[in-house]
């Protein structure tokens, strides 16, 4: 038995010691890290995240349009939204907790995710800005040549990375 003065717990070695105290300090550091609106850098309320989900899975808007509206990137409004930034508020997820309570496999919860994705084209909501016409067009010319995928993101009102990713079919690969 290792006895520390001032602590009243017992450890059975100076390992265990050093462990739990390593763990109390990193307990100490992170309460003392002010969360959500409190932060300094925070540029939602907590109010705006939970009204971002519930329209978000509500079907209501899309991460993009609440990207736009709040000031944010595309990414962070992801993060956002499953939970992964302001994971301390966990109103406007319920659903999404219930269903990944039932998952046991980081398979499974990427999978879940995956499912996630898919949803809006199987159901036949498309938030893009292209149609499928359109992708095609974009890929058919640039394939006869002449064409800059700079002339083609301006002629579609899209970035000239969105083009680069259709022809390389990283995105729309489904046509």
């Amino acid at each position: 038995m290792v006895y520390i003065p001032g602590v009243e717990r017992k450890f059975s070695s100076l390992e265990e010691y050093l462990t739990w105290r390593k763990e109390q300090s990193k307990a100490r550091h992170k309460a003392s890290i002010p969360r959500g609106e409190k932060h300094r850098r925070a540029r939602v309320t907590e109010a705006q995240v939970v009204e971002m989900r519930r329209a978000y899975y509500s079907g209501a808007k899309t991460a993009r349009r609440l990207a736009e509206e709040s000031g944010l990137s595309i990414s962070a409004v992801g993060s956002l939204l499953r939970g992964e930034s302001w994971g301390h508020i966990r109103e406007g997820l319920e659903q999404i907790d219930a269903e990944l309570a039932k998952l046991k496999t980081p398979e499974e919860v990427a999978a879940f995710w995956q499912q996630r994705k898919l949803e809006p084209l199987k159901s036949g909501i498309r938030f893009t800005k292209l149609t499928e016409d359109q992708v095609r067009a974009i890929r058919a010319e640039y394939a006869a040549g002449g064409v800059l995928m700079k002339d083609l993101a301006e002629k579609y009102g899209v970035k000239t990375g969105t083009v680069c990713d259709i022809i390389a079919r990283r995105t729309w690969k489904h046509i």
